[in-house]
């Protein structure tokens, strides 16, 4: 690292609220945050009224580093990531807990044997729990190795998201720890209800159960109830992954009106004390482009202060009226930046109506201004927008500070001005006037491929090595970081929901299939006296598909509420978007249908001679 002392470069502020720096600092051992905090303010407080801080409102905010690092998005992905793990896992215990009462309801002949011969029940109950640690162990290893396996690609996710070097994926005993724990609490629920059905039933009544007819169809709506639940957190997980897909799929590339996969996102920084005055640094941003612009396969390059690709909201107010901005009233506010020529070349956006803006700008000369499609359209309906007037003010101008005449010289075609996640895109740009501060952004665009780093370096260096080009990238790879956390998530969530899914195919092919075998002499019988096949097992199967019906529809009850927590990961899809509520609920009920179908087999190979003889 190279460290420099801060009067090195300070830049130039235009927005009183920003008029600040961060600082570093070790808190003294026993202090809290709030104490800190709280002391800082009664420094800043006995400054006096006179300080910007005081002027402005400004307050002490100090924020631990690791949180600082993260960032809210990061932690927005992991809390949602968590809530739908916490589902999965729910899930996951009701299949087992399901299955679990098939294979135990399943033997009640030979438990109630073993019982009738003297068995302690107690013993019936540890017989059966070290049956169940025998398969927990088995899981808890399988989910080690999986860690191992799954956890450094999922880091490499994280990393997208511009995650601090220090946050890395390595194995730790508390990683252990968490294994065991989901699969004791995975053995405690589907141990419950067979241990209390030992604690509580009579040998003889299990006994009778067993040579019954419909053995074990008891447990059935307990069964029953536990596949309602599963089909009802696997629609909200469904639901949740495709509103996250969705949301990918509508922050795709063509969601950007150009390929910014073609355009290059640098800075440049010029030292302050070498370049004192505006004119000065802004001649030389001029020869700068000029020089990049000759590099080959290169189509334009401009500097500008507001890059696109990062989520700005539009914060400049503008109007047709100046009273109306007098008023403290607008007709909408826009994304605004100071731009250079040749800027929309470089993005590749055409020019719908008038000019560009001109070559240079000098005192006394318009303010002009390009803006984009939908703005004009709505601004002056029907008419042409080149050469109306708008006022506008920026954040950071004093009340008492008339607003700025801009004159629309040109017409742009609408594309994404700021960052995937900023709704409104309505942007007035104007050329570099009295302001160009030192630091600005270098956008340059290629004819069919990104331009290459070193070349648009060495162009930068051969006009003033004094010059420092840093952070080269594309719009692209900046759109991916922002988007990082949203893609993480959804891949994440879609992996819950199709391995849910099949748990949940797993549980009604179970159930089906057991109850067809436990009502093996019910259904010989209905066989011998005539009936089909095909319709006793649609007749069978329609209680089943009612069940998961029930489930589902519980299931989109619930997510109708629980989605409101995706509202910040959500772009382009509402919440409560009807399309995925009903593709998600037919997708369920059609596994569910699936999952059926292999009991029509089992109830084809019955032999109802075989059933009559057992009378």
């Amino acid at each position: 690292d190279v460290w420099l002392p801060i009067g090195f470069n300070i830049v130039e502020w235009r927005w009183p609220e920003e008029n600040t720096f961060d600082g570093l600092a070790r808190l003294r051992p026993g202090t809290t945050l709030a104490q800190a905090q709280q002391n800082l303010q009664q420094a800043l407080d006995r400054r006096g009224p006179g300080t910007v801080a005081a002027k402005y409102g400004l307050r002490v905010l100090i924020t631990p580093i690791r949180e600082y690092n993260l960032g809210p998005h990061m932690r927005q992905s992991a809390l949602v990531l968590f809530g739908l793990a916490l589902v999965f896992v729910l899930i996951s215990c009701a299949n087992a807990a399901n299955l679990v009462m098939i294979d135990f309801f399943g033997r009640t002949a030979e438990l109630a044997a073993s019982l009738s011969l003297g068995l302690p029940r107690a013993a019936a109950i540890r017989s059966l729990f070290f049956q169940l640690a025998i398969i927990a162990v088995a899981a808890t290893a399988l989910s080690i190795g999986i860690l191992f396996l799954a956890s450094p690609p999922v880091h490499q996710s994280f990393i997208l998201m511009l995650a601090p070097y220090w946050l890395k994926f390595a194995f730790a005993w508390h990683h252990l720890a968490v294994a065991v724990g989901l699969a004791v609490v995975c053995v405690t629920v589907a141990i419950i209800m067979p241990a209390i059905y030992l604690l509580v039933a009579h040998p003889d009544q299990i006994i009778r159960q067993g040579a019954g007819t419909s053995r074990g169809t008891g447990r059935a709506v307990w069964r029953r109830f536990l596949l309602i639940g599963q089909l009802a957190m696997l629609t909200m997980l469904g639901i949740a992954a495709g509103l996250l897909m969705k949301t990918n799929a509508a922050l795709g590339d063509q969601h950007w009106g150009y390929d910014a996969g073609q355009v290059f996102l640098g800075k440049l920084d010029m030292p302050r004390v070498e370049f004192p005055s505006q004119p000065e640094r802004l001649a030389l941003y001029r020869k700068i482009l000029l020089e990049v612009e000759r590099i080959p396969g290169v189509r334009g390059a401009a500097v500008m202060d507001t890059p696109p690709g990062y989520s700005t909201p539009g914060g400049t107010r503008y109007a047709l009226d100046p009273a109306t901005l007098a008023a403290d009233r607008e007709d909408g506010r826009a994304i605004t930046s100071c731009i250079t020529p040749h800027y929309f070349d470089a993005l590749g956006v055409p020019l719908l109506d008038g000019e560009q803006l001109p070559p240079s700008w000098k005192e006394g000369d318009p303010a002009y201004a390009m803006i984009n499609d939908s703005l004009a359209r709505r601004l002056w309906p029907g008419r042409s927008a080149v050469g109306q007037t708008l006022h506008i003010r920026w954040p950071w101008m004093e009340p008492q500070q008339p607003s700025v005449i801009v004159t629309v010289r040109g017409v742009i075609r609408d594309f994404q001005a700021s960052g995937p996640q900023t709704r409104a895109n309505d942007f007035i740009y104007i050329p570099f006037m009295q302001w160009t501060p030192p630091v600005l952004f270098l956008v340059v665009g290629g004819q069919r491929a990104l331009p290459a780093a070193k070349e648009i370096h060495d162009a930068v260096w051969r006009v003033d090595p004094r010059v420092v080009p840093y952070f080269p990238d594309s719009i692209r790879h900046q759109i991916d970081m922002q988007l990082g956390f949203v893609q993480l998530t959804a891949r994440l969530t879609t992996i819950y929901a199709l391995a849910a899914g099949l748990l949940c195919g797993i549980g009604v092919y179970s159930i089906t299939v057991s109850q067809i075998l436990q009502r093996n002499r019910e259904f010989g019988i209905r066989l011998a006296l005539g009936i089909e096949p095909e319709r006793l097992w649609r007749r069978f199967a329609r209680g089943h598909m009612l069940t998961a019906l029930v489930g589902v529809a519980a299931g989109l009850v619930a997510a109708l509420f629980a989605m409101q927590a995706l509202q910040s990961l959500l772009y382009g899809v509402k919440p409560r978007d009807p399309v995925t509520f009903i593709v998600v609920g037919a997708a369920i009920l059609a596994v569910s249908m699936l999952a059926s179908i292999p009991s029509l087999f089992r109830l084809r190979r019955i032999n109802p001679a075989d059933c009559l003889r057992s009378l």
